[in-house]
């Protein structure tokens, strides 16, 4: 009966992360409406929940032999056997079963879960397909997690084609700009003569000072809602302790502040580490109505 719920349970969850594709809407929002949901997957370890269900199958295939071994116990000897060697066969089968699984599984890592997102949109940045399909993918890539040493140079270079050819459409040149810049934040590894190409249009220059101005922003919500967490003692979410949530504001601090310093270059990105950063980095910005801050 447990496992029988098990199945409806589960079967219900992936039912709603089917439906969230199907709602309607833009590809970008119908891709994060699915992000959300395999998040929430995750969080309630369905697929741990999953293989737990098959165990309680085969335990009562178990108890269900054995039950009728002990029926059995007063029949004729040939049905008693027959039933012994039954029950002695599931039991072997349980136990060949739990130890298969024991040594095929390899333990889990730390980029386990970063696996089933990452690759996904480096195929969407890296297949040509439609332009609404790259946006989406783009619009994801400041939201993930990427893994050390992953080589996404030719995603980068997909991007930064997007990134010139809508230089005249600002919300998809920012997007794209956006992406790129996160990607450079990341221990990934991208050719450096993609890092380096310049941008010598006027867009970019204008631009530029809205990313600076974003990351600044971006930088200072994070350390106002921290701050405002401790000293003024605000209520904090039920799954978040005062630990994990210093962790994650200064995460989003540091991030920011690792954005910013991407277009501390004239005509052209930059990595974090780069030392021309020292003597010609320029972090200067400006309002939308082209005014200096203070």
């Amino acid at each position: 009966m447990l496992a029988a719920f098990g199945a409806v349970v589960g079967k219900q969850r992936l039912y709603s992360f089917e439906a969230a594709r199907k709602r309607g809407g833009s590809l970008e929002e119908s891709g994060t409406r699915r992000q959300m949901k395999l998040n929430k997957l995750e969080r309630l370890q369905l697929f741990s929940c999953l293989q737990a269900f098959l165990w309680f199958l085969q335990v009562a295939l178990l108890l269900f032999s054995v039950s009728l071994c002990l029926k059995t116990w007063t029949n004729p000897l040939p049905t008693f056997v027959v039933m012994v060697c039954t029950a002695a066969s599931v039991a072997l089968f349980c136990a060949g079963s739990i130890f298969l699984a024991m040594w095929q599984d390899s333990p889990p890592t730390s980029g386990s879960h970063i696996l089933n997102r990452v690759f996904p949109i480096r195929w969407i940045l890296e297949t040509p397909m439609n332009q609404e399909a790259a946006e989406a993918a783009a619009a994801m890539v400041p939201l993930t997690q990427w893994l050390p040493n992953l080589n996404v140079s030719t995603a980068f270079e997909r991007l930064l084609d997007n990134f010139e050819a809508y230089r005249n459409s600002e919300e998809l040149y920012v997007k794209f700009g956006k992406a790129m810049a996160h990607f450079c934040i990341q221990p990934v590894q991208i050719d450096d003569a993609l890092v380096d190409k310049r941008f010598w249009s006027d867009e970019f220059q204008a631009t530029r000072s809205r990313f600076i101005r974003d990351a600044f922003t971006t930088c200072r919500d994070a350390f106002m809602t921290c701050r405002d967490a401790y000293c003024h003692n605000k209520t904090l979410p039920l799954e978040e302790d005062m630990t994990t949530l210093k962790l994650k504001y200064r995460a989003s601090v540091r991030t920011a502040l690792r954005t910013m310093v991407v277009h501390g270059l004239d005509f052209r990105f930059s990595l974090p580490d780069n030392e021309t950063l020292i003597w010609n980095g320029d972090l200067r910005w400006s309002y939308i109505d082209g005014c200096k801050p203070d």
